[in-house]
Protein backbone atom coordinates (compact mmCIF):
# COMPACT_ATOMS: atom_id res chain seq x y z
CA UNK A 1 0.00 0.00 0.00
CA UNK A 2 2.97 2.45 1.01
CA UNK A 3 4.77 1.39 -2.61
CA UNK A 4 1.24 2.27 -4.43
CA UNK A 5 1.33 5.57 -2.62
CA UNK A 6 4.55 6.60 -3.37
CA UNK A 7 4.38 5.39 -7.02
CA UNK A 8 0.41 7.79 -7.54
CA UNK A 9 2.71 10.27 -5.45
CA UNK A 10 5.53 10.00 -7.93
CA UNK A 11 3.26 10.20 -11.20
CA UNK A 12 1.17 13.29 -9.68
CA UNK A 13 5.03 14.93 -9.34
CA UNK A 14 5.30 14.17 -12.98
CA UNK A 15 2.22 15.97 -13.97
CA UNK A 16 2.85 18.77 -12.03
CA UNK A 17 6.15 19.19 -13.49
CA UNK A 18 4.66 18.75 -16.84
CA UNK A 19 1.99 21.13 -16.91
CA UNK A 20 4.22 23.77 -15.55
CA UNK A 21 6.32 23.24 -18.13
CA UNK A 22 3.91 23.42 -20.70
CA UNK A 23 2.74 26.55 -19.42
CA UNK A 24 6.21 28.15 -18.75
CA UNK A 25 6.69 31.13 -20.81
CA UNK A 26 9.39 31.49 -23.45
CA UNK A 27 12.08 33.96 -22.95
CA UNK A 28 11.87 37.73 -23.71
CA UNK A 29 15.38 38.94 -25.10
CA UNK A 30 15.96 43.48 -25.21
CA UNK A 31 18.09 44.43 -27.94
CA UNK A 32 20.84 46.49 -26.63
CA UNK A 33 21.26 50.24 -27.35
CA UNK A 34 21.56 53.35 -25.59
CA UNK A 35 17.88 53.49 -23.87
CA UNK A 36 17.84 50.17 -23.13
CA UNK A 37 21.56 49.55 -20.82
CA UNK A 38 20.14 49.45 -17.49
CA UNK A 39 18.72 45.94 -16.19
CA UNK A 40 15.44 48.16 -14.88
CA UNK A 41 14.88 49.31 -18.38
CA UNK A 42 14.99 46.08 -19.31
CA UNK A 43 13.17 44.16 -16.51
CA UNK A 44 10.11 47.09 -17.60
CA UNK A 45 10.29 46.79 -21.30
CA UNK A 46 9.78 42.80 -20.88
CA UNK A 47 6.83 43.71 -18.74
CA UNK A 48 5.27 45.61 -21.33
CA UNK A 49 6.04 43.31 -23.93
CA UNK A 50 4.55 39.99 -21.86
CA UNK A 51 1.40 42.20 -20.77
CA UNK A 52 0.50 43.39 -24.92
CA UNK A 53 1.25 39.72 -25.83
CA UNK A 54 -1.18 38.15 -23.34
CA UNK A 55 -3.90 41.26 -24.20
CA UNK A 56 -3.83 39.95 -28.03
CA UNK A 57 -3.43 35.99 -26.82
CA UNK A 58 -0.74 35.27 -28.51
CA UNK A 59 1.12 31.77 -27.48
CA UNK A 60 3.96 32.33 -25.26
CA UNK A 61 4.02 29.01 -23.21
CA UNK A 62 5.75 26.07 -23.52
CA UNK A 63 3.95 24.56 -26.40
CA UNK A 64 4.26 28.53 -28.42
CA UNK A 65 5.45 28.49 -31.99
CA UNK A 66 8.01 30.91 -31.10
CA UNK A 67 11.18 30.05 -29.55
CA UNK A 68 12.02 33.37 -27.83
CA UNK A 69 11.15 37.21 -28.45
CA UNK A 70 13.72 39.96 -29.31
CA UNK A 71 12.95 43.32 -28.82
CA UNK A 72 13.91 46.85 -29.81
CA UNK A 73 13.03 50.31 -28.40
CA UNK A 74 12.98 52.75 -30.78
CA UNK A 75 12.17 56.49 -31.12
CA UNK A 76 10.51 57.99 -33.84
CA UNK A 77 9.36 62.29 -33.83
CA UNK A 78 9.16 62.18 -29.84
CA UNK A 79 7.38 59.06 -29.72
CA UNK A 80 8.62 55.49 -28.56
CA UNK A 81 7.89 52.23 -29.51
CA UNK A 82 8.58 48.58 -29.45
CA UNK A 83 9.46 46.31 -32.42
CA UNK A 84 8.83 42.73 -31.27
CA UNK A 85 10.24 39.77 -32.94
CA UNK A 86 8.35 36.94 -32.53
CA UNK A 87 10.89 34.15 -33.04
CA UNK A 88 9.64 30.84 -34.67
CA UNK A 89 10.47 27.94 -32.69
CA UNK A 90 11.24 25.53 -35.99
CA UNK A 91 12.52 27.92 -38.76
CA UNK A 92 14.89 30.82 -39.18
CA UNK A 93 12.18 33.60 -39.28
CA UNK A 94 10.24 36.09 -37.26
CA UNK A 95 6.87 37.90 -37.37
CA UNK A 96 7.12 41.50 -36.09
CA UNK A 97 4.44 42.94 -33.47
CA UNK A 98 4.82 47.05 -33.24
CA UNK A 99 3.72 47.95 -29.88
CA UNK A 100 3.12 52.28 -30.03
CA UNK A 101 3.90 53.43 -26.52
CA UNK A 102 2.41 56.59 -24.48
CA UNK A 103 4.25 59.04 -22.73
CA UNK A 104 3.96 57.40 -19.44
CA UNK A 105 5.34 54.13 -21.26
CA UNK A 106 2.18 52.20 -21.13
CA UNK A 107 0.46 51.02 -24.17
CA UNK A 108 -0.92 52.28 -26.83
CA UNK A 109 -3.87 49.54 -28.07
CA UNK A 110 -4.26 48.12 -30.31
CA UNK A 111 -0.67 47.29 -31.36
CA UNK A 112 -0.13 46.27 -34.97
CA UNK A 113 0.40 42.46 -35.49
CA UNK A 114 2.32 40.99 -38.70
CA UNK A 115 4.25 44.54 -38.84
CA UNK A 116 6.40 45.15 -41.97
CA UNK A 117 9.49 46.91 -41.14
CA UNK A 118 9.60 50.76 -42.65
CA UNK A 119 12.60 52.95 -43.69
CA UNK A 120 11.69 55.37 -41.24
CA UNK A 121 11.85 52.08 -37.97
CA UNK A 122 15.64 51.96 -39.77
CA UNK A 123 16.57 55.34 -39.68
CA UNK A 124 15.36 55.09 -35.64
CA UNK A 125 17.41 51.98 -35.33
CA UNK A 126 20.37 53.54 -37.03
CA UNK A 127 20.34 57.12 -34.57
CA UNK A 128 19.73 54.86 -31.43
CA UNK A 129 22.99 53.01 -32.18
CA UNK A 130 24.93 55.42 -33.35
CA UNK A 131 25.76 53.54 -36.82
CA UNK A 132 28.46 55.45 -38.80
CA UNK A 133 29.57 54.80 -42.69
CA UNK A 134 30.92 51.58 -42.56
CA UNK A 135 34.72 51.76 -42.66
CA UNK A 136 36.50 48.30 -42.48
CA UNK A 137 38.30 47.86 -39.16
CA UNK A 138 42.34 48.23 -38.87
CA UNK A 139 42.75 44.72 -37.67
CA UNK A 140 41.35 43.37 -40.62
CA UNK A 141 42.93 45.29 -43.25
CA UNK A 142 45.95 42.60 -43.77
CA UNK A 143 45.83 41.58 -47.04
CA UNK A 144 44.67 38.70 -46.01
CA UNK A 145 41.33 36.86 -47.46
CA UNK A 146 38.91 37.02 -44.72
CA UNK A 147 36.52 34.48 -44.08
CA UNK A 148 33.75 35.76 -41.97
CA UNK A 149 31.05 33.63 -39.47
CA UNK A 150 28.42 35.27 -38.08
CA UNK A 151 25.49 34.94 -36.10
CA UNK A 152 23.60 36.09 -33.30
CA UNK A 153 22.24 32.81 -32.27
CA UNK A 154 25.47 30.65 -31.69
CA UNK A 155 24.98 30.30 -28.10
CA UNK A 156 21.25 29.71 -27.90
CA UNK A 157 20.92 27.23 -31.41
CA UNK A 158 22.47 23.96 -30.98
CA UNK A 159 22.54 23.56 -34.84
CA UNK A 160 23.77 26.27 -35.46
CA UNK A 161 26.63 26.15 -32.76
CA UNK A 162 27.55 22.58 -34.55
CA UNK A 163 27.86 24.00 -37.68
CA UNK A 164 29.83 26.78 -36.68
CA UNK A 165 32.12 25.04 -34.99
CA UNK A 166 32.82 22.51 -38.02
CA UNK A 167 32.98 25.53 -40.32
CA UNK A 168 35.43 27.20 -37.91
CA UNK A 169 37.78 23.91 -37.63
CA UNK A 170 37.68 23.17 -41.55
CA UNK A 171 39.01 27.26 -42.24
CA UNK A 172 42.08 26.95 -39.62
CA UNK A 173 43.00 23.70 -41.24
CA UNK A 174 43.26 25.59 -44.94
CA UNK A 175 45.63 27.64 -43.80
CA UNK A 176 44.35 30.26 -46.16
CA UNK A 177 42.05 32.50 -44.81
CA UNK A 178 41.84 35.07 -41.39
CA UNK A 179 38.95 33.90 -39.92
CA UNK A 180 36.76 36.53 -38.12
CA UNK A 181 33.87 35.44 -35.98
CA UNK A 182 30.91 38.24 -35.78
CA UNK A 183 29.08 35.37 -32.78
CA UNK A 184 26.30 36.58 -29.99
CA UNK A 185 27.39 39.57 -28.77
CA UNK A 186 29.48 40.70 -31.38
CA UNK A 187 26.79 40.49 -34.29
CA UNK A 188 25.68 43.89 -34.42
CA UNK A 189 24.66 46.07 -37.10
CA UNK A 190 27.93 47.91 -37.32
CA UNK A 191 30.02 45.30 -36.56
CA UNK A 192 28.35 43.52 -40.11
CA UNK A 193 28.36 46.92 -41.61
CA UNK A 194 32.33 47.20 -41.20
CA UNK A 195 33.22 43.83 -41.82
CA UNK A 196 31.41 44.14 -45.12
CA UNK A 197 33.30 46.99 -46.12
CA UNK A 198 36.44 45.09 -46.07
CA UNK A 199 38.08 44.87 -50.02
CA UNK A 200 39.84 41.70 -48.86
CA UNK A 201 36.57 39.99 -47.54
CA UNK A 202 36.08 36.21 -49.52
CA UNK A 203 33.25 34.67 -47.75
CA UNK A 204 30.65 35.45 -45.73
CA UNK A 205 28.38 32.98 -43.60
CA UNK A 206 25.71 34.27 -41.83
CA UNK A 207 23.32 31.89 -39.73
CA UNK A 208 20.22 33.70 -38.31
CA UNK A 209 16.79 34.71 -38.23
CA UNK A 210 14.83 37.15 -40.95
CA UNK A 211 11.49 38.68 -41.02
CA UNK A 212 8.54 37.05 -43.51
CA UNK A 213 9.16 39.49 -46.31
CA UNK A 214 12.78 39.24 -47.40
CA UNK A 215 14.10 42.58 -46.72
CA UNK A 216 15.81 42.55 -43.17
CA UNK A 217 17.67 39.40 -40.44
CA UNK A 218 17.90 39.82 -37.14
CA UNK A 219 20.86 40.98 -34.88
CA UNK A 220 21.67 41.34 -31.35
CA UNK A 221 20.98 45.21 -30.88
CA UNK A 222 18.86 45.71 -34.25
CA UNK A 223 17.93 44.70 -37.77
CA UNK A 224 20.27 44.85 -40.68
CA UNK A 225 18.69 46.19 -43.79
CA UNK A 226 19.11 45.17 -47.71
CA UNK A 227 19.28 48.28 -48.83
CA UNK A 228 22.77 48.44 -47.04
CA UNK A 229 24.16 47.18 -50.24
CA UNK A 230 22.16 49.93 -52.64
CA UNK A 231 22.93 52.51 -50.28
CA UNK A 232 26.44 52.03 -50.43
CA UNK A 233 27.63 52.21 -53.95
CA UNK A 234 31.55 52.77 -53.14
CA UNK A 235 31.88 48.66 -52.45
CA UNK A 236 33.26 46.44 -54.22
CA UNK A 237 31.13 42.65 -54.31
CA UNK A 238 33.72 41.19 -56.91
CA UNK A 239 35.03 37.57 -56.29
CA UNK A 240 32.96 37.55 -53.07
CA UNK A 241 30.47 35.44 -51.74
CA UNK A 242 27.64 35.71 -49.24
CA UNK A 243 25.28 32.80 -47.68
CA UNK A 244 22.43 33.84 -45.67
CA UNK A 245 21.46 31.47 -43.85
CA UNK A 246 17.67 33.15 -43.25
CA UNK A 247 14.38 32.75 -44.57
CA UNK A 248 13.31 34.23 -47.44
CA UNK A 249 15.78 36.14 -48.19
CA UNK A 250 15.86 34.87 -52.00
CA UNK A 251 12.90 36.10 -52.90
CA UNK A 252 11.73 38.56 -55.58
CA UNK A 253 10.39 41.55 -52.69
CA UNK A 254 10.86 44.99 -53.07
CA UNK A 255 13.94 46.28 -51.56
CA UNK A 256 14.93 42.92 -50.42
CA UNK A 257 18.22 41.32 -50.50
CA UNK A 258 17.71 38.90 -53.90
CA UNK A 259 17.02 41.81 -56.17
CA UNK A 260 18.91 44.15 -54.89
CA UNK A 261 22.25 41.98 -54.95
CA UNK A 262 21.59 40.63 -58.43
CA UNK A 263 21.58 44.16 -59.55
CA UNK A 264 24.25 46.29 -57.49
CA UNK A 265 27.32 47.32 -60.04
CA UNK A 266 30.54 45.37 -59.36
CA UNK A 267 28.09 42.51 -57.53
CA UNK A 268 28.96 39.38 -55.93
CA UNK A 269 30.39 36.15 -57.24
CA UNK A 270 27.80 34.09 -55.53
CA UNK A 271 24.83 34.72 -53.30
CA UNK A 272 22.80 31.96 -51.65
CA UNK A 273 19.86 32.08 -48.89
CA UNK A 274 16.10 30.23 -48.33
CA UNK A 275 13.49 30.88 -50.71
CA UNK A 276 11.66 29.41 -48.23
CA UNK A 277 11.18 29.57 -44.68
CA UNK A 278 14.40 27.18 -43.89
CA UNK A 279 14.08 24.72 -40.97
CA UNK A 280 16.61 25.66 -37.48
CA UNK A 281 17.79 21.71 -37.72
CA UNK A 282 18.58 20.96 -41.31
CA UNK A 283 19.94 24.34 -42.74
CA UNK A 284 22.82 25.28 -40.77
CA UNK A 285 24.39 21.87 -41.37
CA UNK A 286 23.42 22.03 -45.06
CA UNK A 287 25.48 25.57 -45.64
CA UNK A 288 28.11 23.98 -43.43
CA UNK A 289 28.29 21.25 -45.75
CA UNK A 290 28.31 23.68 -48.43
CA UNK A 291 31.34 26.09 -47.31
CA UNK A 292 33.73 22.94 -46.46
CA UNK A 293 33.13 21.97 -49.61
CA UNK A 294 34.00 25.04 -51.40
CA UNK A 295 37.56 25.40 -48.85
CA UNK A 296 38.35 21.92 -49.88
CA UNK A 297 38.36 22.72 -53.65
CA UNK A 298 34.36 22.02 -54.85
CA UNK A 299 33.43 24.55 -57.18
CA UNK A 300 31.11 26.90 -55.27
CA UNK A 301 27.62 26.06 -57.59
CA UNK A 302 24.01 25.14 -57.17
CA UNK A 303 24.56 21.97 -57.43
CA UNK A 304 27.30 21.77 -54.66
CA UNK A 305 24.81 23.59 -52.55
CA UNK A 306 22.25 20.79 -52.87
CA UNK A 307 24.14 18.01 -52.65
CA UNK A 308 24.52 19.12 -49.03
CA UNK A 309 21.12 20.00 -48.67
CA UNK A 310 19.86 15.89 -49.70
CA UNK A 311 22.54 14.93 -47.17
CA UNK A 312 21.73 17.50 -44.25
CA UNK A 313 17.99 19.23 -44.21
CA UNK A 314 15.45 16.58 -44.10
CA UNK A 315 12.98 18.86 -45.63
CA UNK A 316 14.36 18.72 -49.33
CA UNK A 317 13.13 16.30 -51.90
CA UNK A 318 15.14 12.87 -51.93
CA UNK A 319 16.79 13.48 -48.31
CA UNK A 320 18.78 11.38 -47.14
CA UNK A 321 19.53 13.48 -43.65
CA UNK A 322 18.99 10.79 -41.00
CA UNK A 323 15.80 11.58 -38.58
CA UNK A 324 16.70 14.65 -36.73
CA UNK A 325 15.58 14.75 -33.19
CA UNK A 326 15.40 17.70 -31.16
CA UNK A 327 15.93 18.00 -27.47
CA UNK A 328 13.49 19.93 -24.76
CA UNK A 329 13.30 23.55 -24.42
CA UNK A 330 12.63 23.05 -20.83
CA UNK A 331 16.21 22.16 -18.72
CA UNK A 332 13.47 19.61 -17.10
CA UNK A 333 12.60 16.92 -19.67
CA UNK A 334 14.82 14.51 -21.49
CA UNK A 335 13.93 12.87 -24.81
CA UNK A 336 13.94 9.04 -24.80
CA UNK A 337 14.14 7.56 -28.03
CA UNK A 338 14.28 3.64 -27.80
CA UNK A 339 14.51 1.23 -31.34
CA UNK A 340 14.90 -2.32 -32.23
CA UNK A 341 18.39 -2.33 -31.58
CA UNK A 342 19.55 1.09 -29.25
CA UNK A 343 18.59 3.53 -26.95
CA UNK A 344 19.09 6.86 -27.51
CA UNK A 345 18.93 9.83 -24.86
CA UNK A 346 18.89 13.76 -25.49
CA UNK A 347 19.79 16.66 -23.02
CA UNK A 348 17.52 19.13 -23.21
CA UNK A 349 18.27 22.01 -26.04
CA UNK A 350 20.34 19.88 -27.72
CA UNK A 351 19.86 17.23 -30.98
CA UNK A 352 21.09 14.18 -32.81
CA UNK A 353 20.46 13.17 -36.15
CA UNK A 354 19.76 9.14 -36.35
CA UNK A 355 20.45 7.15 -39.28
CA UNK A 356 18.35 4.02 -38.91
CA UNK A 357 20.63 0.77 -40.30
CA UNK A 358 19.27 -2.13 -42.15
CA UNK A 359 16.23 -3.56 -40.69
CA UNK A 360 16.14 -0.84 -37.47
CA UNK A 361 12.87 0.80 -36.60
CA UNK A 362 12.16 3.41 -33.75
CA UNK A 363 9.92 1.55 -31.44
CA UNK A 364 9.72 4.33 -28.90
CA UNK A 365 9.43 8.05 -28.16
CA UNK A 366 9.70 9.47 -24.55
CA UNK A 367 10.44 11.85 -22.26
CA UNK A 368 11.96 12.11 -19.21
CA UNK A 369 11.25 13.61 -15.76
CA UNK A 370 12.57 13.90 -12.73
CA UNK A 371 13.84 10.59 -13.24
CA UNK A 372 9.76 9.25 -14.59
CA UNK A 373 9.45 8.31 -18.06
CA UNK A 374 6.38 9.14 -20.32
CA UNK A 375 5.81 7.72 -23.07
CA UNK A 376 4.79 10.23 -25.97
CA UNK A 377 2.24 10.08 -28.60
CA UNK A 378 2.29 10.91 -32.30
CA UNK A 379 0.81 14.41 -33.65
CA UNK A 380 -2.31 13.49 -35.21
CA UNK A 381 -1.04 16.21 -37.97
CA UNK A 382 2.31 14.41 -38.80
CA UNK A 383 2.71 13.65 -42.63
CA UNK A 384 5.83 11.24 -41.39
CA UNK A 385 4.94 7.77 -39.92
CA UNK A 386 8.28 7.64 -37.34
CA UNK A 387 7.44 4.29 -35.21
CA UNK A 388 7.87 1.29 -36.87
CA UNK A 389 9.24 2.72 -39.82
CA UNK A 390 12.38 0.75 -41.13
CA UNK A 391 12.02 2.70 -44.43
CA UNK A 392 12.55 6.05 -43.01
CA UNK A 393 15.72 7.97 -44.45
CA UNK A 394 14.88 11.40 -42.86
CA UNK A 395 12.48 13.55 -40.96
CA UNK A 396 12.54 15.93 -38.22
CA UNK A 397 10.60 15.47 -34.23
CA UNK A 398 10.46 17.56 -31.69
CA UNK A 399 8.81 17.06 -28.24
CA UNK A 400 5.43 18.68 -27.05
CA UNK A 401 3.97 18.68 -23.58
CA UNK A 402 -0.15 18.27 -22.90
CA UNK A 403 -2.04 20.34 -20.25
CA UNK A 404 -3.03 16.86 -18.91
CA UNK A 405 0.76 15.71 -18.30
CA UNK A 406 1.13 13.97 -21.46
CA UNK A 407 3.61 14.39 -24.51
CA UNK A 408 3.66 14.06 -28.33
CA UNK A 409 6.03 13.95 -30.70
CA UNK A 410 5.83 16.36 -33.71
CA UNK A 411 6.82 16.46 -37.05
CA UNK A 412 8.01 19.52 -38.11
CA UNK A 413 9.92 18.96 -41.66
CA UNK A 414 6.72 19.04 -43.76
CA UNK A 415 5.21 22.34 -41.28
CA UNK A 416 3.68 24.57 -44.01
CA UNK A 417 5.36 27.58 -44.55
CA UNK A 418 4.59 30.85 -46.24
CA UNK A 419 2.65 30.12 -49.78
CA UNK A 420 1.56 26.61 -48.72
CA UNK A 421 5.27 25.14 -49.46
CA UNK A 422 6.45 22.08 -46.99
CA UNK A 423 9.55 21.81 -48.16
CA UNK A 424 12.89 23.84 -47.42
CA UNK A 425 13.78 25.49 -50.41
CA UNK A 426 17.65 27.33 -51.28
CA UNK A 427 18.24 30.01 -53.78
CA UNK A 428 21.91 30.44 -55.33
CA UNK A 429 22.82 33.19 -57.38
CA UNK A 430 23.81 34.15 -60.59
CA UNK A 431 22.43 30.49 -61.77
CA UNK A 432 18.95 31.12 -60.25
CA UNK A 433 16.50 34.28 -60.54
CA UNK A 434 15.20 35.66 -57.66
CA UNK A 435 12.21 33.42 -56.10
CA UNK A 436 8.60 34.39 -56.42
CA UNK A 437 6.63 33.16 -53.11
CA UNK A 438 3.66 31.59 -54.52
CA UNK A 439 0.18 32.83 -53.18
CA UNK A 440 -2.08 30.99 -51.31
CA UNK A 441 -4.30 29.37 -52.05
CA UNK A 442 -4.06 28.33 -55.21
CA UNK A 443 -0.68 27.93 -55.43
CA UNK A 444 -0.22 30.07 -58.43
CA UNK A 445 -2.50 30.03 -61.88
CA UNK A 446 -1.76 29.06 -65.39
CA UNK A 447 -3.48 30.24 -68.17
CA UNK A 448 -3.59 28.23 -72.08
CA UNK A 449 -4.45 30.69 -74.45
CA UNK A 450 -4.49 29.85 -77.98
CA UNK A 451 -6.83 30.60 -80.91
CA UNK A 452 -9.16 27.91 -79.50
CA UNK A 453 -9.96 27.31 -75.61
CA UNK A 454 -9.30 23.85 -75.62
CA UNK A 455 -12.17 21.71 -73.91
CA UNK A 456 -10.47 18.68 -73.19
CA UNK A 457 -6.71 17.38 -72.85
CA UNK A 458 -5.32 13.94 -72.45
CA UNK A 459 -2.32 12.86 -70.89
CA UNK A 460 -1.25 9.94 -71.70
CA UNK A 461 0.06 10.76 -75.24
CA UNK A 462 2.45 12.79 -75.04
CA UNK A 463 5.65 12.99 -76.90
CA UNK A 464 6.19 9.61 -78.39
CA UNK A 465 10.14 10.74 -77.91
CA UNK A 466 11.82 11.56 -75.07
CA UNK A 467 13.24 14.98 -74.59
CA UNK A 468 16.40 14.97 -73.10
CA UNK A 469 17.74 17.66 -70.52
CA UNK A 470 21.69 17.37 -69.61
CA UNK A 471 21.61 13.73 -71.10
CA UNK A 472 18.22 12.81 -69.24
CA UNK A 473 15.15 11.60 -70.27
CA UNK A 474 12.38 13.97 -69.54
CA UNK A 475 8.44 13.08 -69.05
CA UNK A 476 7.08 16.44 -68.71
CA UNK A 477 3.91 16.61 -67.81
CA UNK A 478 1.48 18.48 -65.55
CA UNK A 479 -0.97 18.11 -63.23
CA UNK A 480 -4.10 20.00 -62.04
CA UNK A 481 -7.59 20.94 -63.25
CA UNK A 482 -9.06 22.02 -66.55
CA UNK A 483 -12.23 24.43 -65.62
CA UNK A 484 -13.88 25.63 -69.17
CA UNK A 485 -17.78 25.96 -69.71
CA UNK A 486 -18.80 24.32 -66.51
CA UNK A 487 -16.52 20.97 -67.62
CA UNK A 488 -13.68 19.78 -65.97
CA UNK A 489 -11.18 16.80 -66.47
CA UNK A 490 -8.47 16.12 -63.47
CA UNK A 491 -4.78 15.36 -65.24
CA UNK A 492 -2.71 12.90 -63.70
CA UNK A 493 0.60 14.07 -65.13
CA UNK A 494 3.89 14.82 -63.69
CA UNK A 495 7.32 16.64 -64.38
CA UNK A 496 10.11 14.30 -63.93
CA UNK A 497 13.52 12.86 -64.41
CA UNK A 498 15.74 9.42 -64.48
CA UNK A 499 17.38 10.90 -61.85
CA UNK A 500 14.96 13.25 -59.62
CA UNK A 501 11.40 14.08 -59.28
CA UNK A 502 10.46 17.89 -60.32
CA UNK A 503 8.17 19.80 -57.98
CA UNK A 504 6.67 22.53 -59.84
CA UNK A 505 6.19 25.71 -58.54
CA UNK A 506 5.33 27.92 -61.58
CA UNK A 507 5.48 27.91 -65.20
CA UNK A 508 3.68 29.53 -68.64
CA UNK A 509 2.26 27.11 -70.96
CA UNK A 510 1.18 28.67 -74.59
CA UNK A 511 -0.73 25.13 -75.81
CA UNK A 512 -2.61 25.09 -79.56
CA UNK A 513 -4.25 22.63 -81.62
CA UNK A 514 -1.46 21.30 -84.20
CA UNK A 515 -1.98 22.78 -87.34
CA UNK A 516 -0.55 19.81 -89.52
CA UNK A 517 -1.48 16.71 -87.05
CA UNK A 518 -5.36 16.70 -86.47
CA UNK A 519 -6.46 15.68 -83.18
CA UNK A 520 -2.92 16.91 -82.05
CA UNK A 521 -1.79 19.62 -79.80
CA UNK A 522 1.25 21.39 -79.80
CA UNK A 523 2.97 24.06 -77.98
CA UNK A 524 5.54 25.47 -75.22
CA UNK A 525 6.15 25.21 -71.88
CA UNK A 526 8.26 27.92 -70.49
CA UNK A 527 9.77 29.69 -67.72
CA UNK A 528 9.64 26.78 -65.56
CA UNK A 529 10.00 27.62 -61.81
CA UNK A 530 10.52 24.25 -59.79
CA UNK A 531 10.90 23.45 -56.08
CA UNK A 532 14.33 22.39 -56.20
CA UNK A 533 15.88 24.47 -58.83
CA UNK A 534 16.90 22.30 -61.50
CA UNK A 535 17.34 24.63 -64.48
CA UNK A 536 14.93 23.70 -67.30
CA UNK A 537 14.56 25.36 -70.43
CA UNK A 538 12.05 26.24 -72.85
CA UNK A 539 9.91 22.48 -73.95
CA UNK A 540 8.19 21.68 -76.67
CA UNK A 541 5.42 20.01 -76.24
CA UNK A 542 3.68 17.55 -78.26
CA UNK A 543 0.46 15.34 -77.79
CA UNK A 544 -3.22 14.15 -78.32
CA UNK A 545 -5.89 15.94 -77.04
CA UNK A 546 -9.34 16.66 -77.98
CA UNK A 547 -9.93 19.88 -79.62
CA UNK A 548 -13.44 19.76 -80.59
CA UNK A 549 -15.89 22.21 -78.38
CA UNK A 550 -13.55 25.13 -78.35
CA UNK A 551 -14.49 28.58 -78.26
CA UNK A 552 -12.78 31.44 -79.78
CA UNK A 553 -10.20 33.79 -77.48
CA UNK A 554 -11.07 31.51 -74.38
CA UNK A 555 -8.88 31.17 -71.73
CA UNK A 556 -8.30 28.10 -70.10
CA UNK A 557 -6.51 27.92 -66.11
CA UNK A 558 -4.77 25.45 -64.75
CA UNK A 559 -4.26 25.34 -61.31
CA UNK A 560 -0.87 23.48 -60.74
CA UNK A 561 -0.36 20.85 -57.98
CA UNK A 562 0.56 21.87 -54.00
CA UNK A 563 3.78 21.78 -52.93
CA UNK A 564 4.49 17.94 -51.15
Amino acid sequence: MKYMFQKLLGIFFVILLCTSVANADIAIHVMSNAHTQSIQSKQNIQSVVKQALLHDHVNIGGNSPYGSVSVELLRNNNSRYLLVHLMSRYFLSYEIMRINLNADGSIRYPVIPNYKIQHADFLAQSSELKNSIPVCPVEYQTGKPLFVIASPAYTDTSSINRSVNRLRKAIFSTGQYQLVQLLDDNATVQNYQNILACSNLAYFAHFGGSDDYGQSFALVDGDFDATYFSQNPQLNFSDKAISLDSCNLFDQVDQGFCPILKTISKGLTAYTSGSSQLLIWGSAETYACFWKKVLHGETMTQSTLQQCSVAYDPSVPHSQSGIYFVGSRDNAAKVLIQTNQRSISIAPHDYIVLKLSNGEKVVQYAMSIAGQNTICTPDPTNRITLLNNTALLSGEFILNFLDDGTCQFTEVSRLERNGNITRDIYGFSPQEQCFHLPNKPPVGTLTLTSDAGLLDMVCNGMAASPLEISGYPVRYLWQGLVDHFNHSQSLACTFSLDSAKIEIASMNIDIRPSSTLPGMLAGRISNIKTMNHYPLPTLSYSGKGDAAGYHNGVAIKINPPQYQ
